[in-house]
């Protein structure tokens, strides 16, 4: 339910409202209520997602995730996709985490930036992160242990010489 208040448009949840004297074991609107039940940030980003579908397909929240067919899928509209359906993840570990997350995708969506290449990016960037990472344990590794190899030749070497010594000053 859309409606103005202060001079401002608010969204509402008309399955929110009841009687004051009603008895309600279920709050929230059939369809745009997530698998663990209404209520906390997690619960409004699910919705949110729901009415992101509804808005970009036309259609009922209740024929979630499938597309209207014979349209043409353009890739923004792709993309905007992939944004819904991690809103309407029934998973909350792989749901966004917190409005300004999913905030933060569909502005990059609005500034006309592709949210499949900037996540690409990032794992690249993650992954040569990572990688650089390994490569400097081993090379920190290889050198402590090139480093422990000289010191013990060299250690060697200077027995060696103690006991040539020894032998030389004994007469031998």
């Amino acid at each position: 339910m859309l409606f103005r208040s202060g001079g401002h448009a608010k969204l509402a949840d008309i399955g929110l409202v009841a009687a004051a004297e009603a008895e309600c074991s279920f709050v929230g609107t059939e369809g745009y209520v997530p698998p663990e039940g209404p209520g906390g940030a997690q619960a409004d980003i699910y919705a949110l997602g729901k009415v992101l579908y509804r808005m970009s397909t036309g259609q009922d929240a209740a024929d979630y995730p499938s597309l209207p067919s014979g349209e043409p899928t353009q890739p923004e509209s792709q993309e905007l996709n992939q944004v819904v359906n991690r809103a309407c993840e029934a998973n909350t570990a792989r749901r966004y985490k917190t409005m300004d997350e999913m905030a933060a995708d569909l502005q990059l969506l609005k500034s006309g930036k592709s949210l499949v290449r900037v996540r690409r990016l990032e794992r690249t960037a993650r992954l040569a992160l990572v990688s650089t990472a390994v490569l400097a344990c081993f090379l920190v590794l290889g050198g402590l242990i090139a480093a422990s190899i000289v010191y013990g030749l060299k250690r060697e070497n200077r027995m060696h010489q103690l006991r040539e010594l020894k032998l030389a000053g004994a007469g031998w």
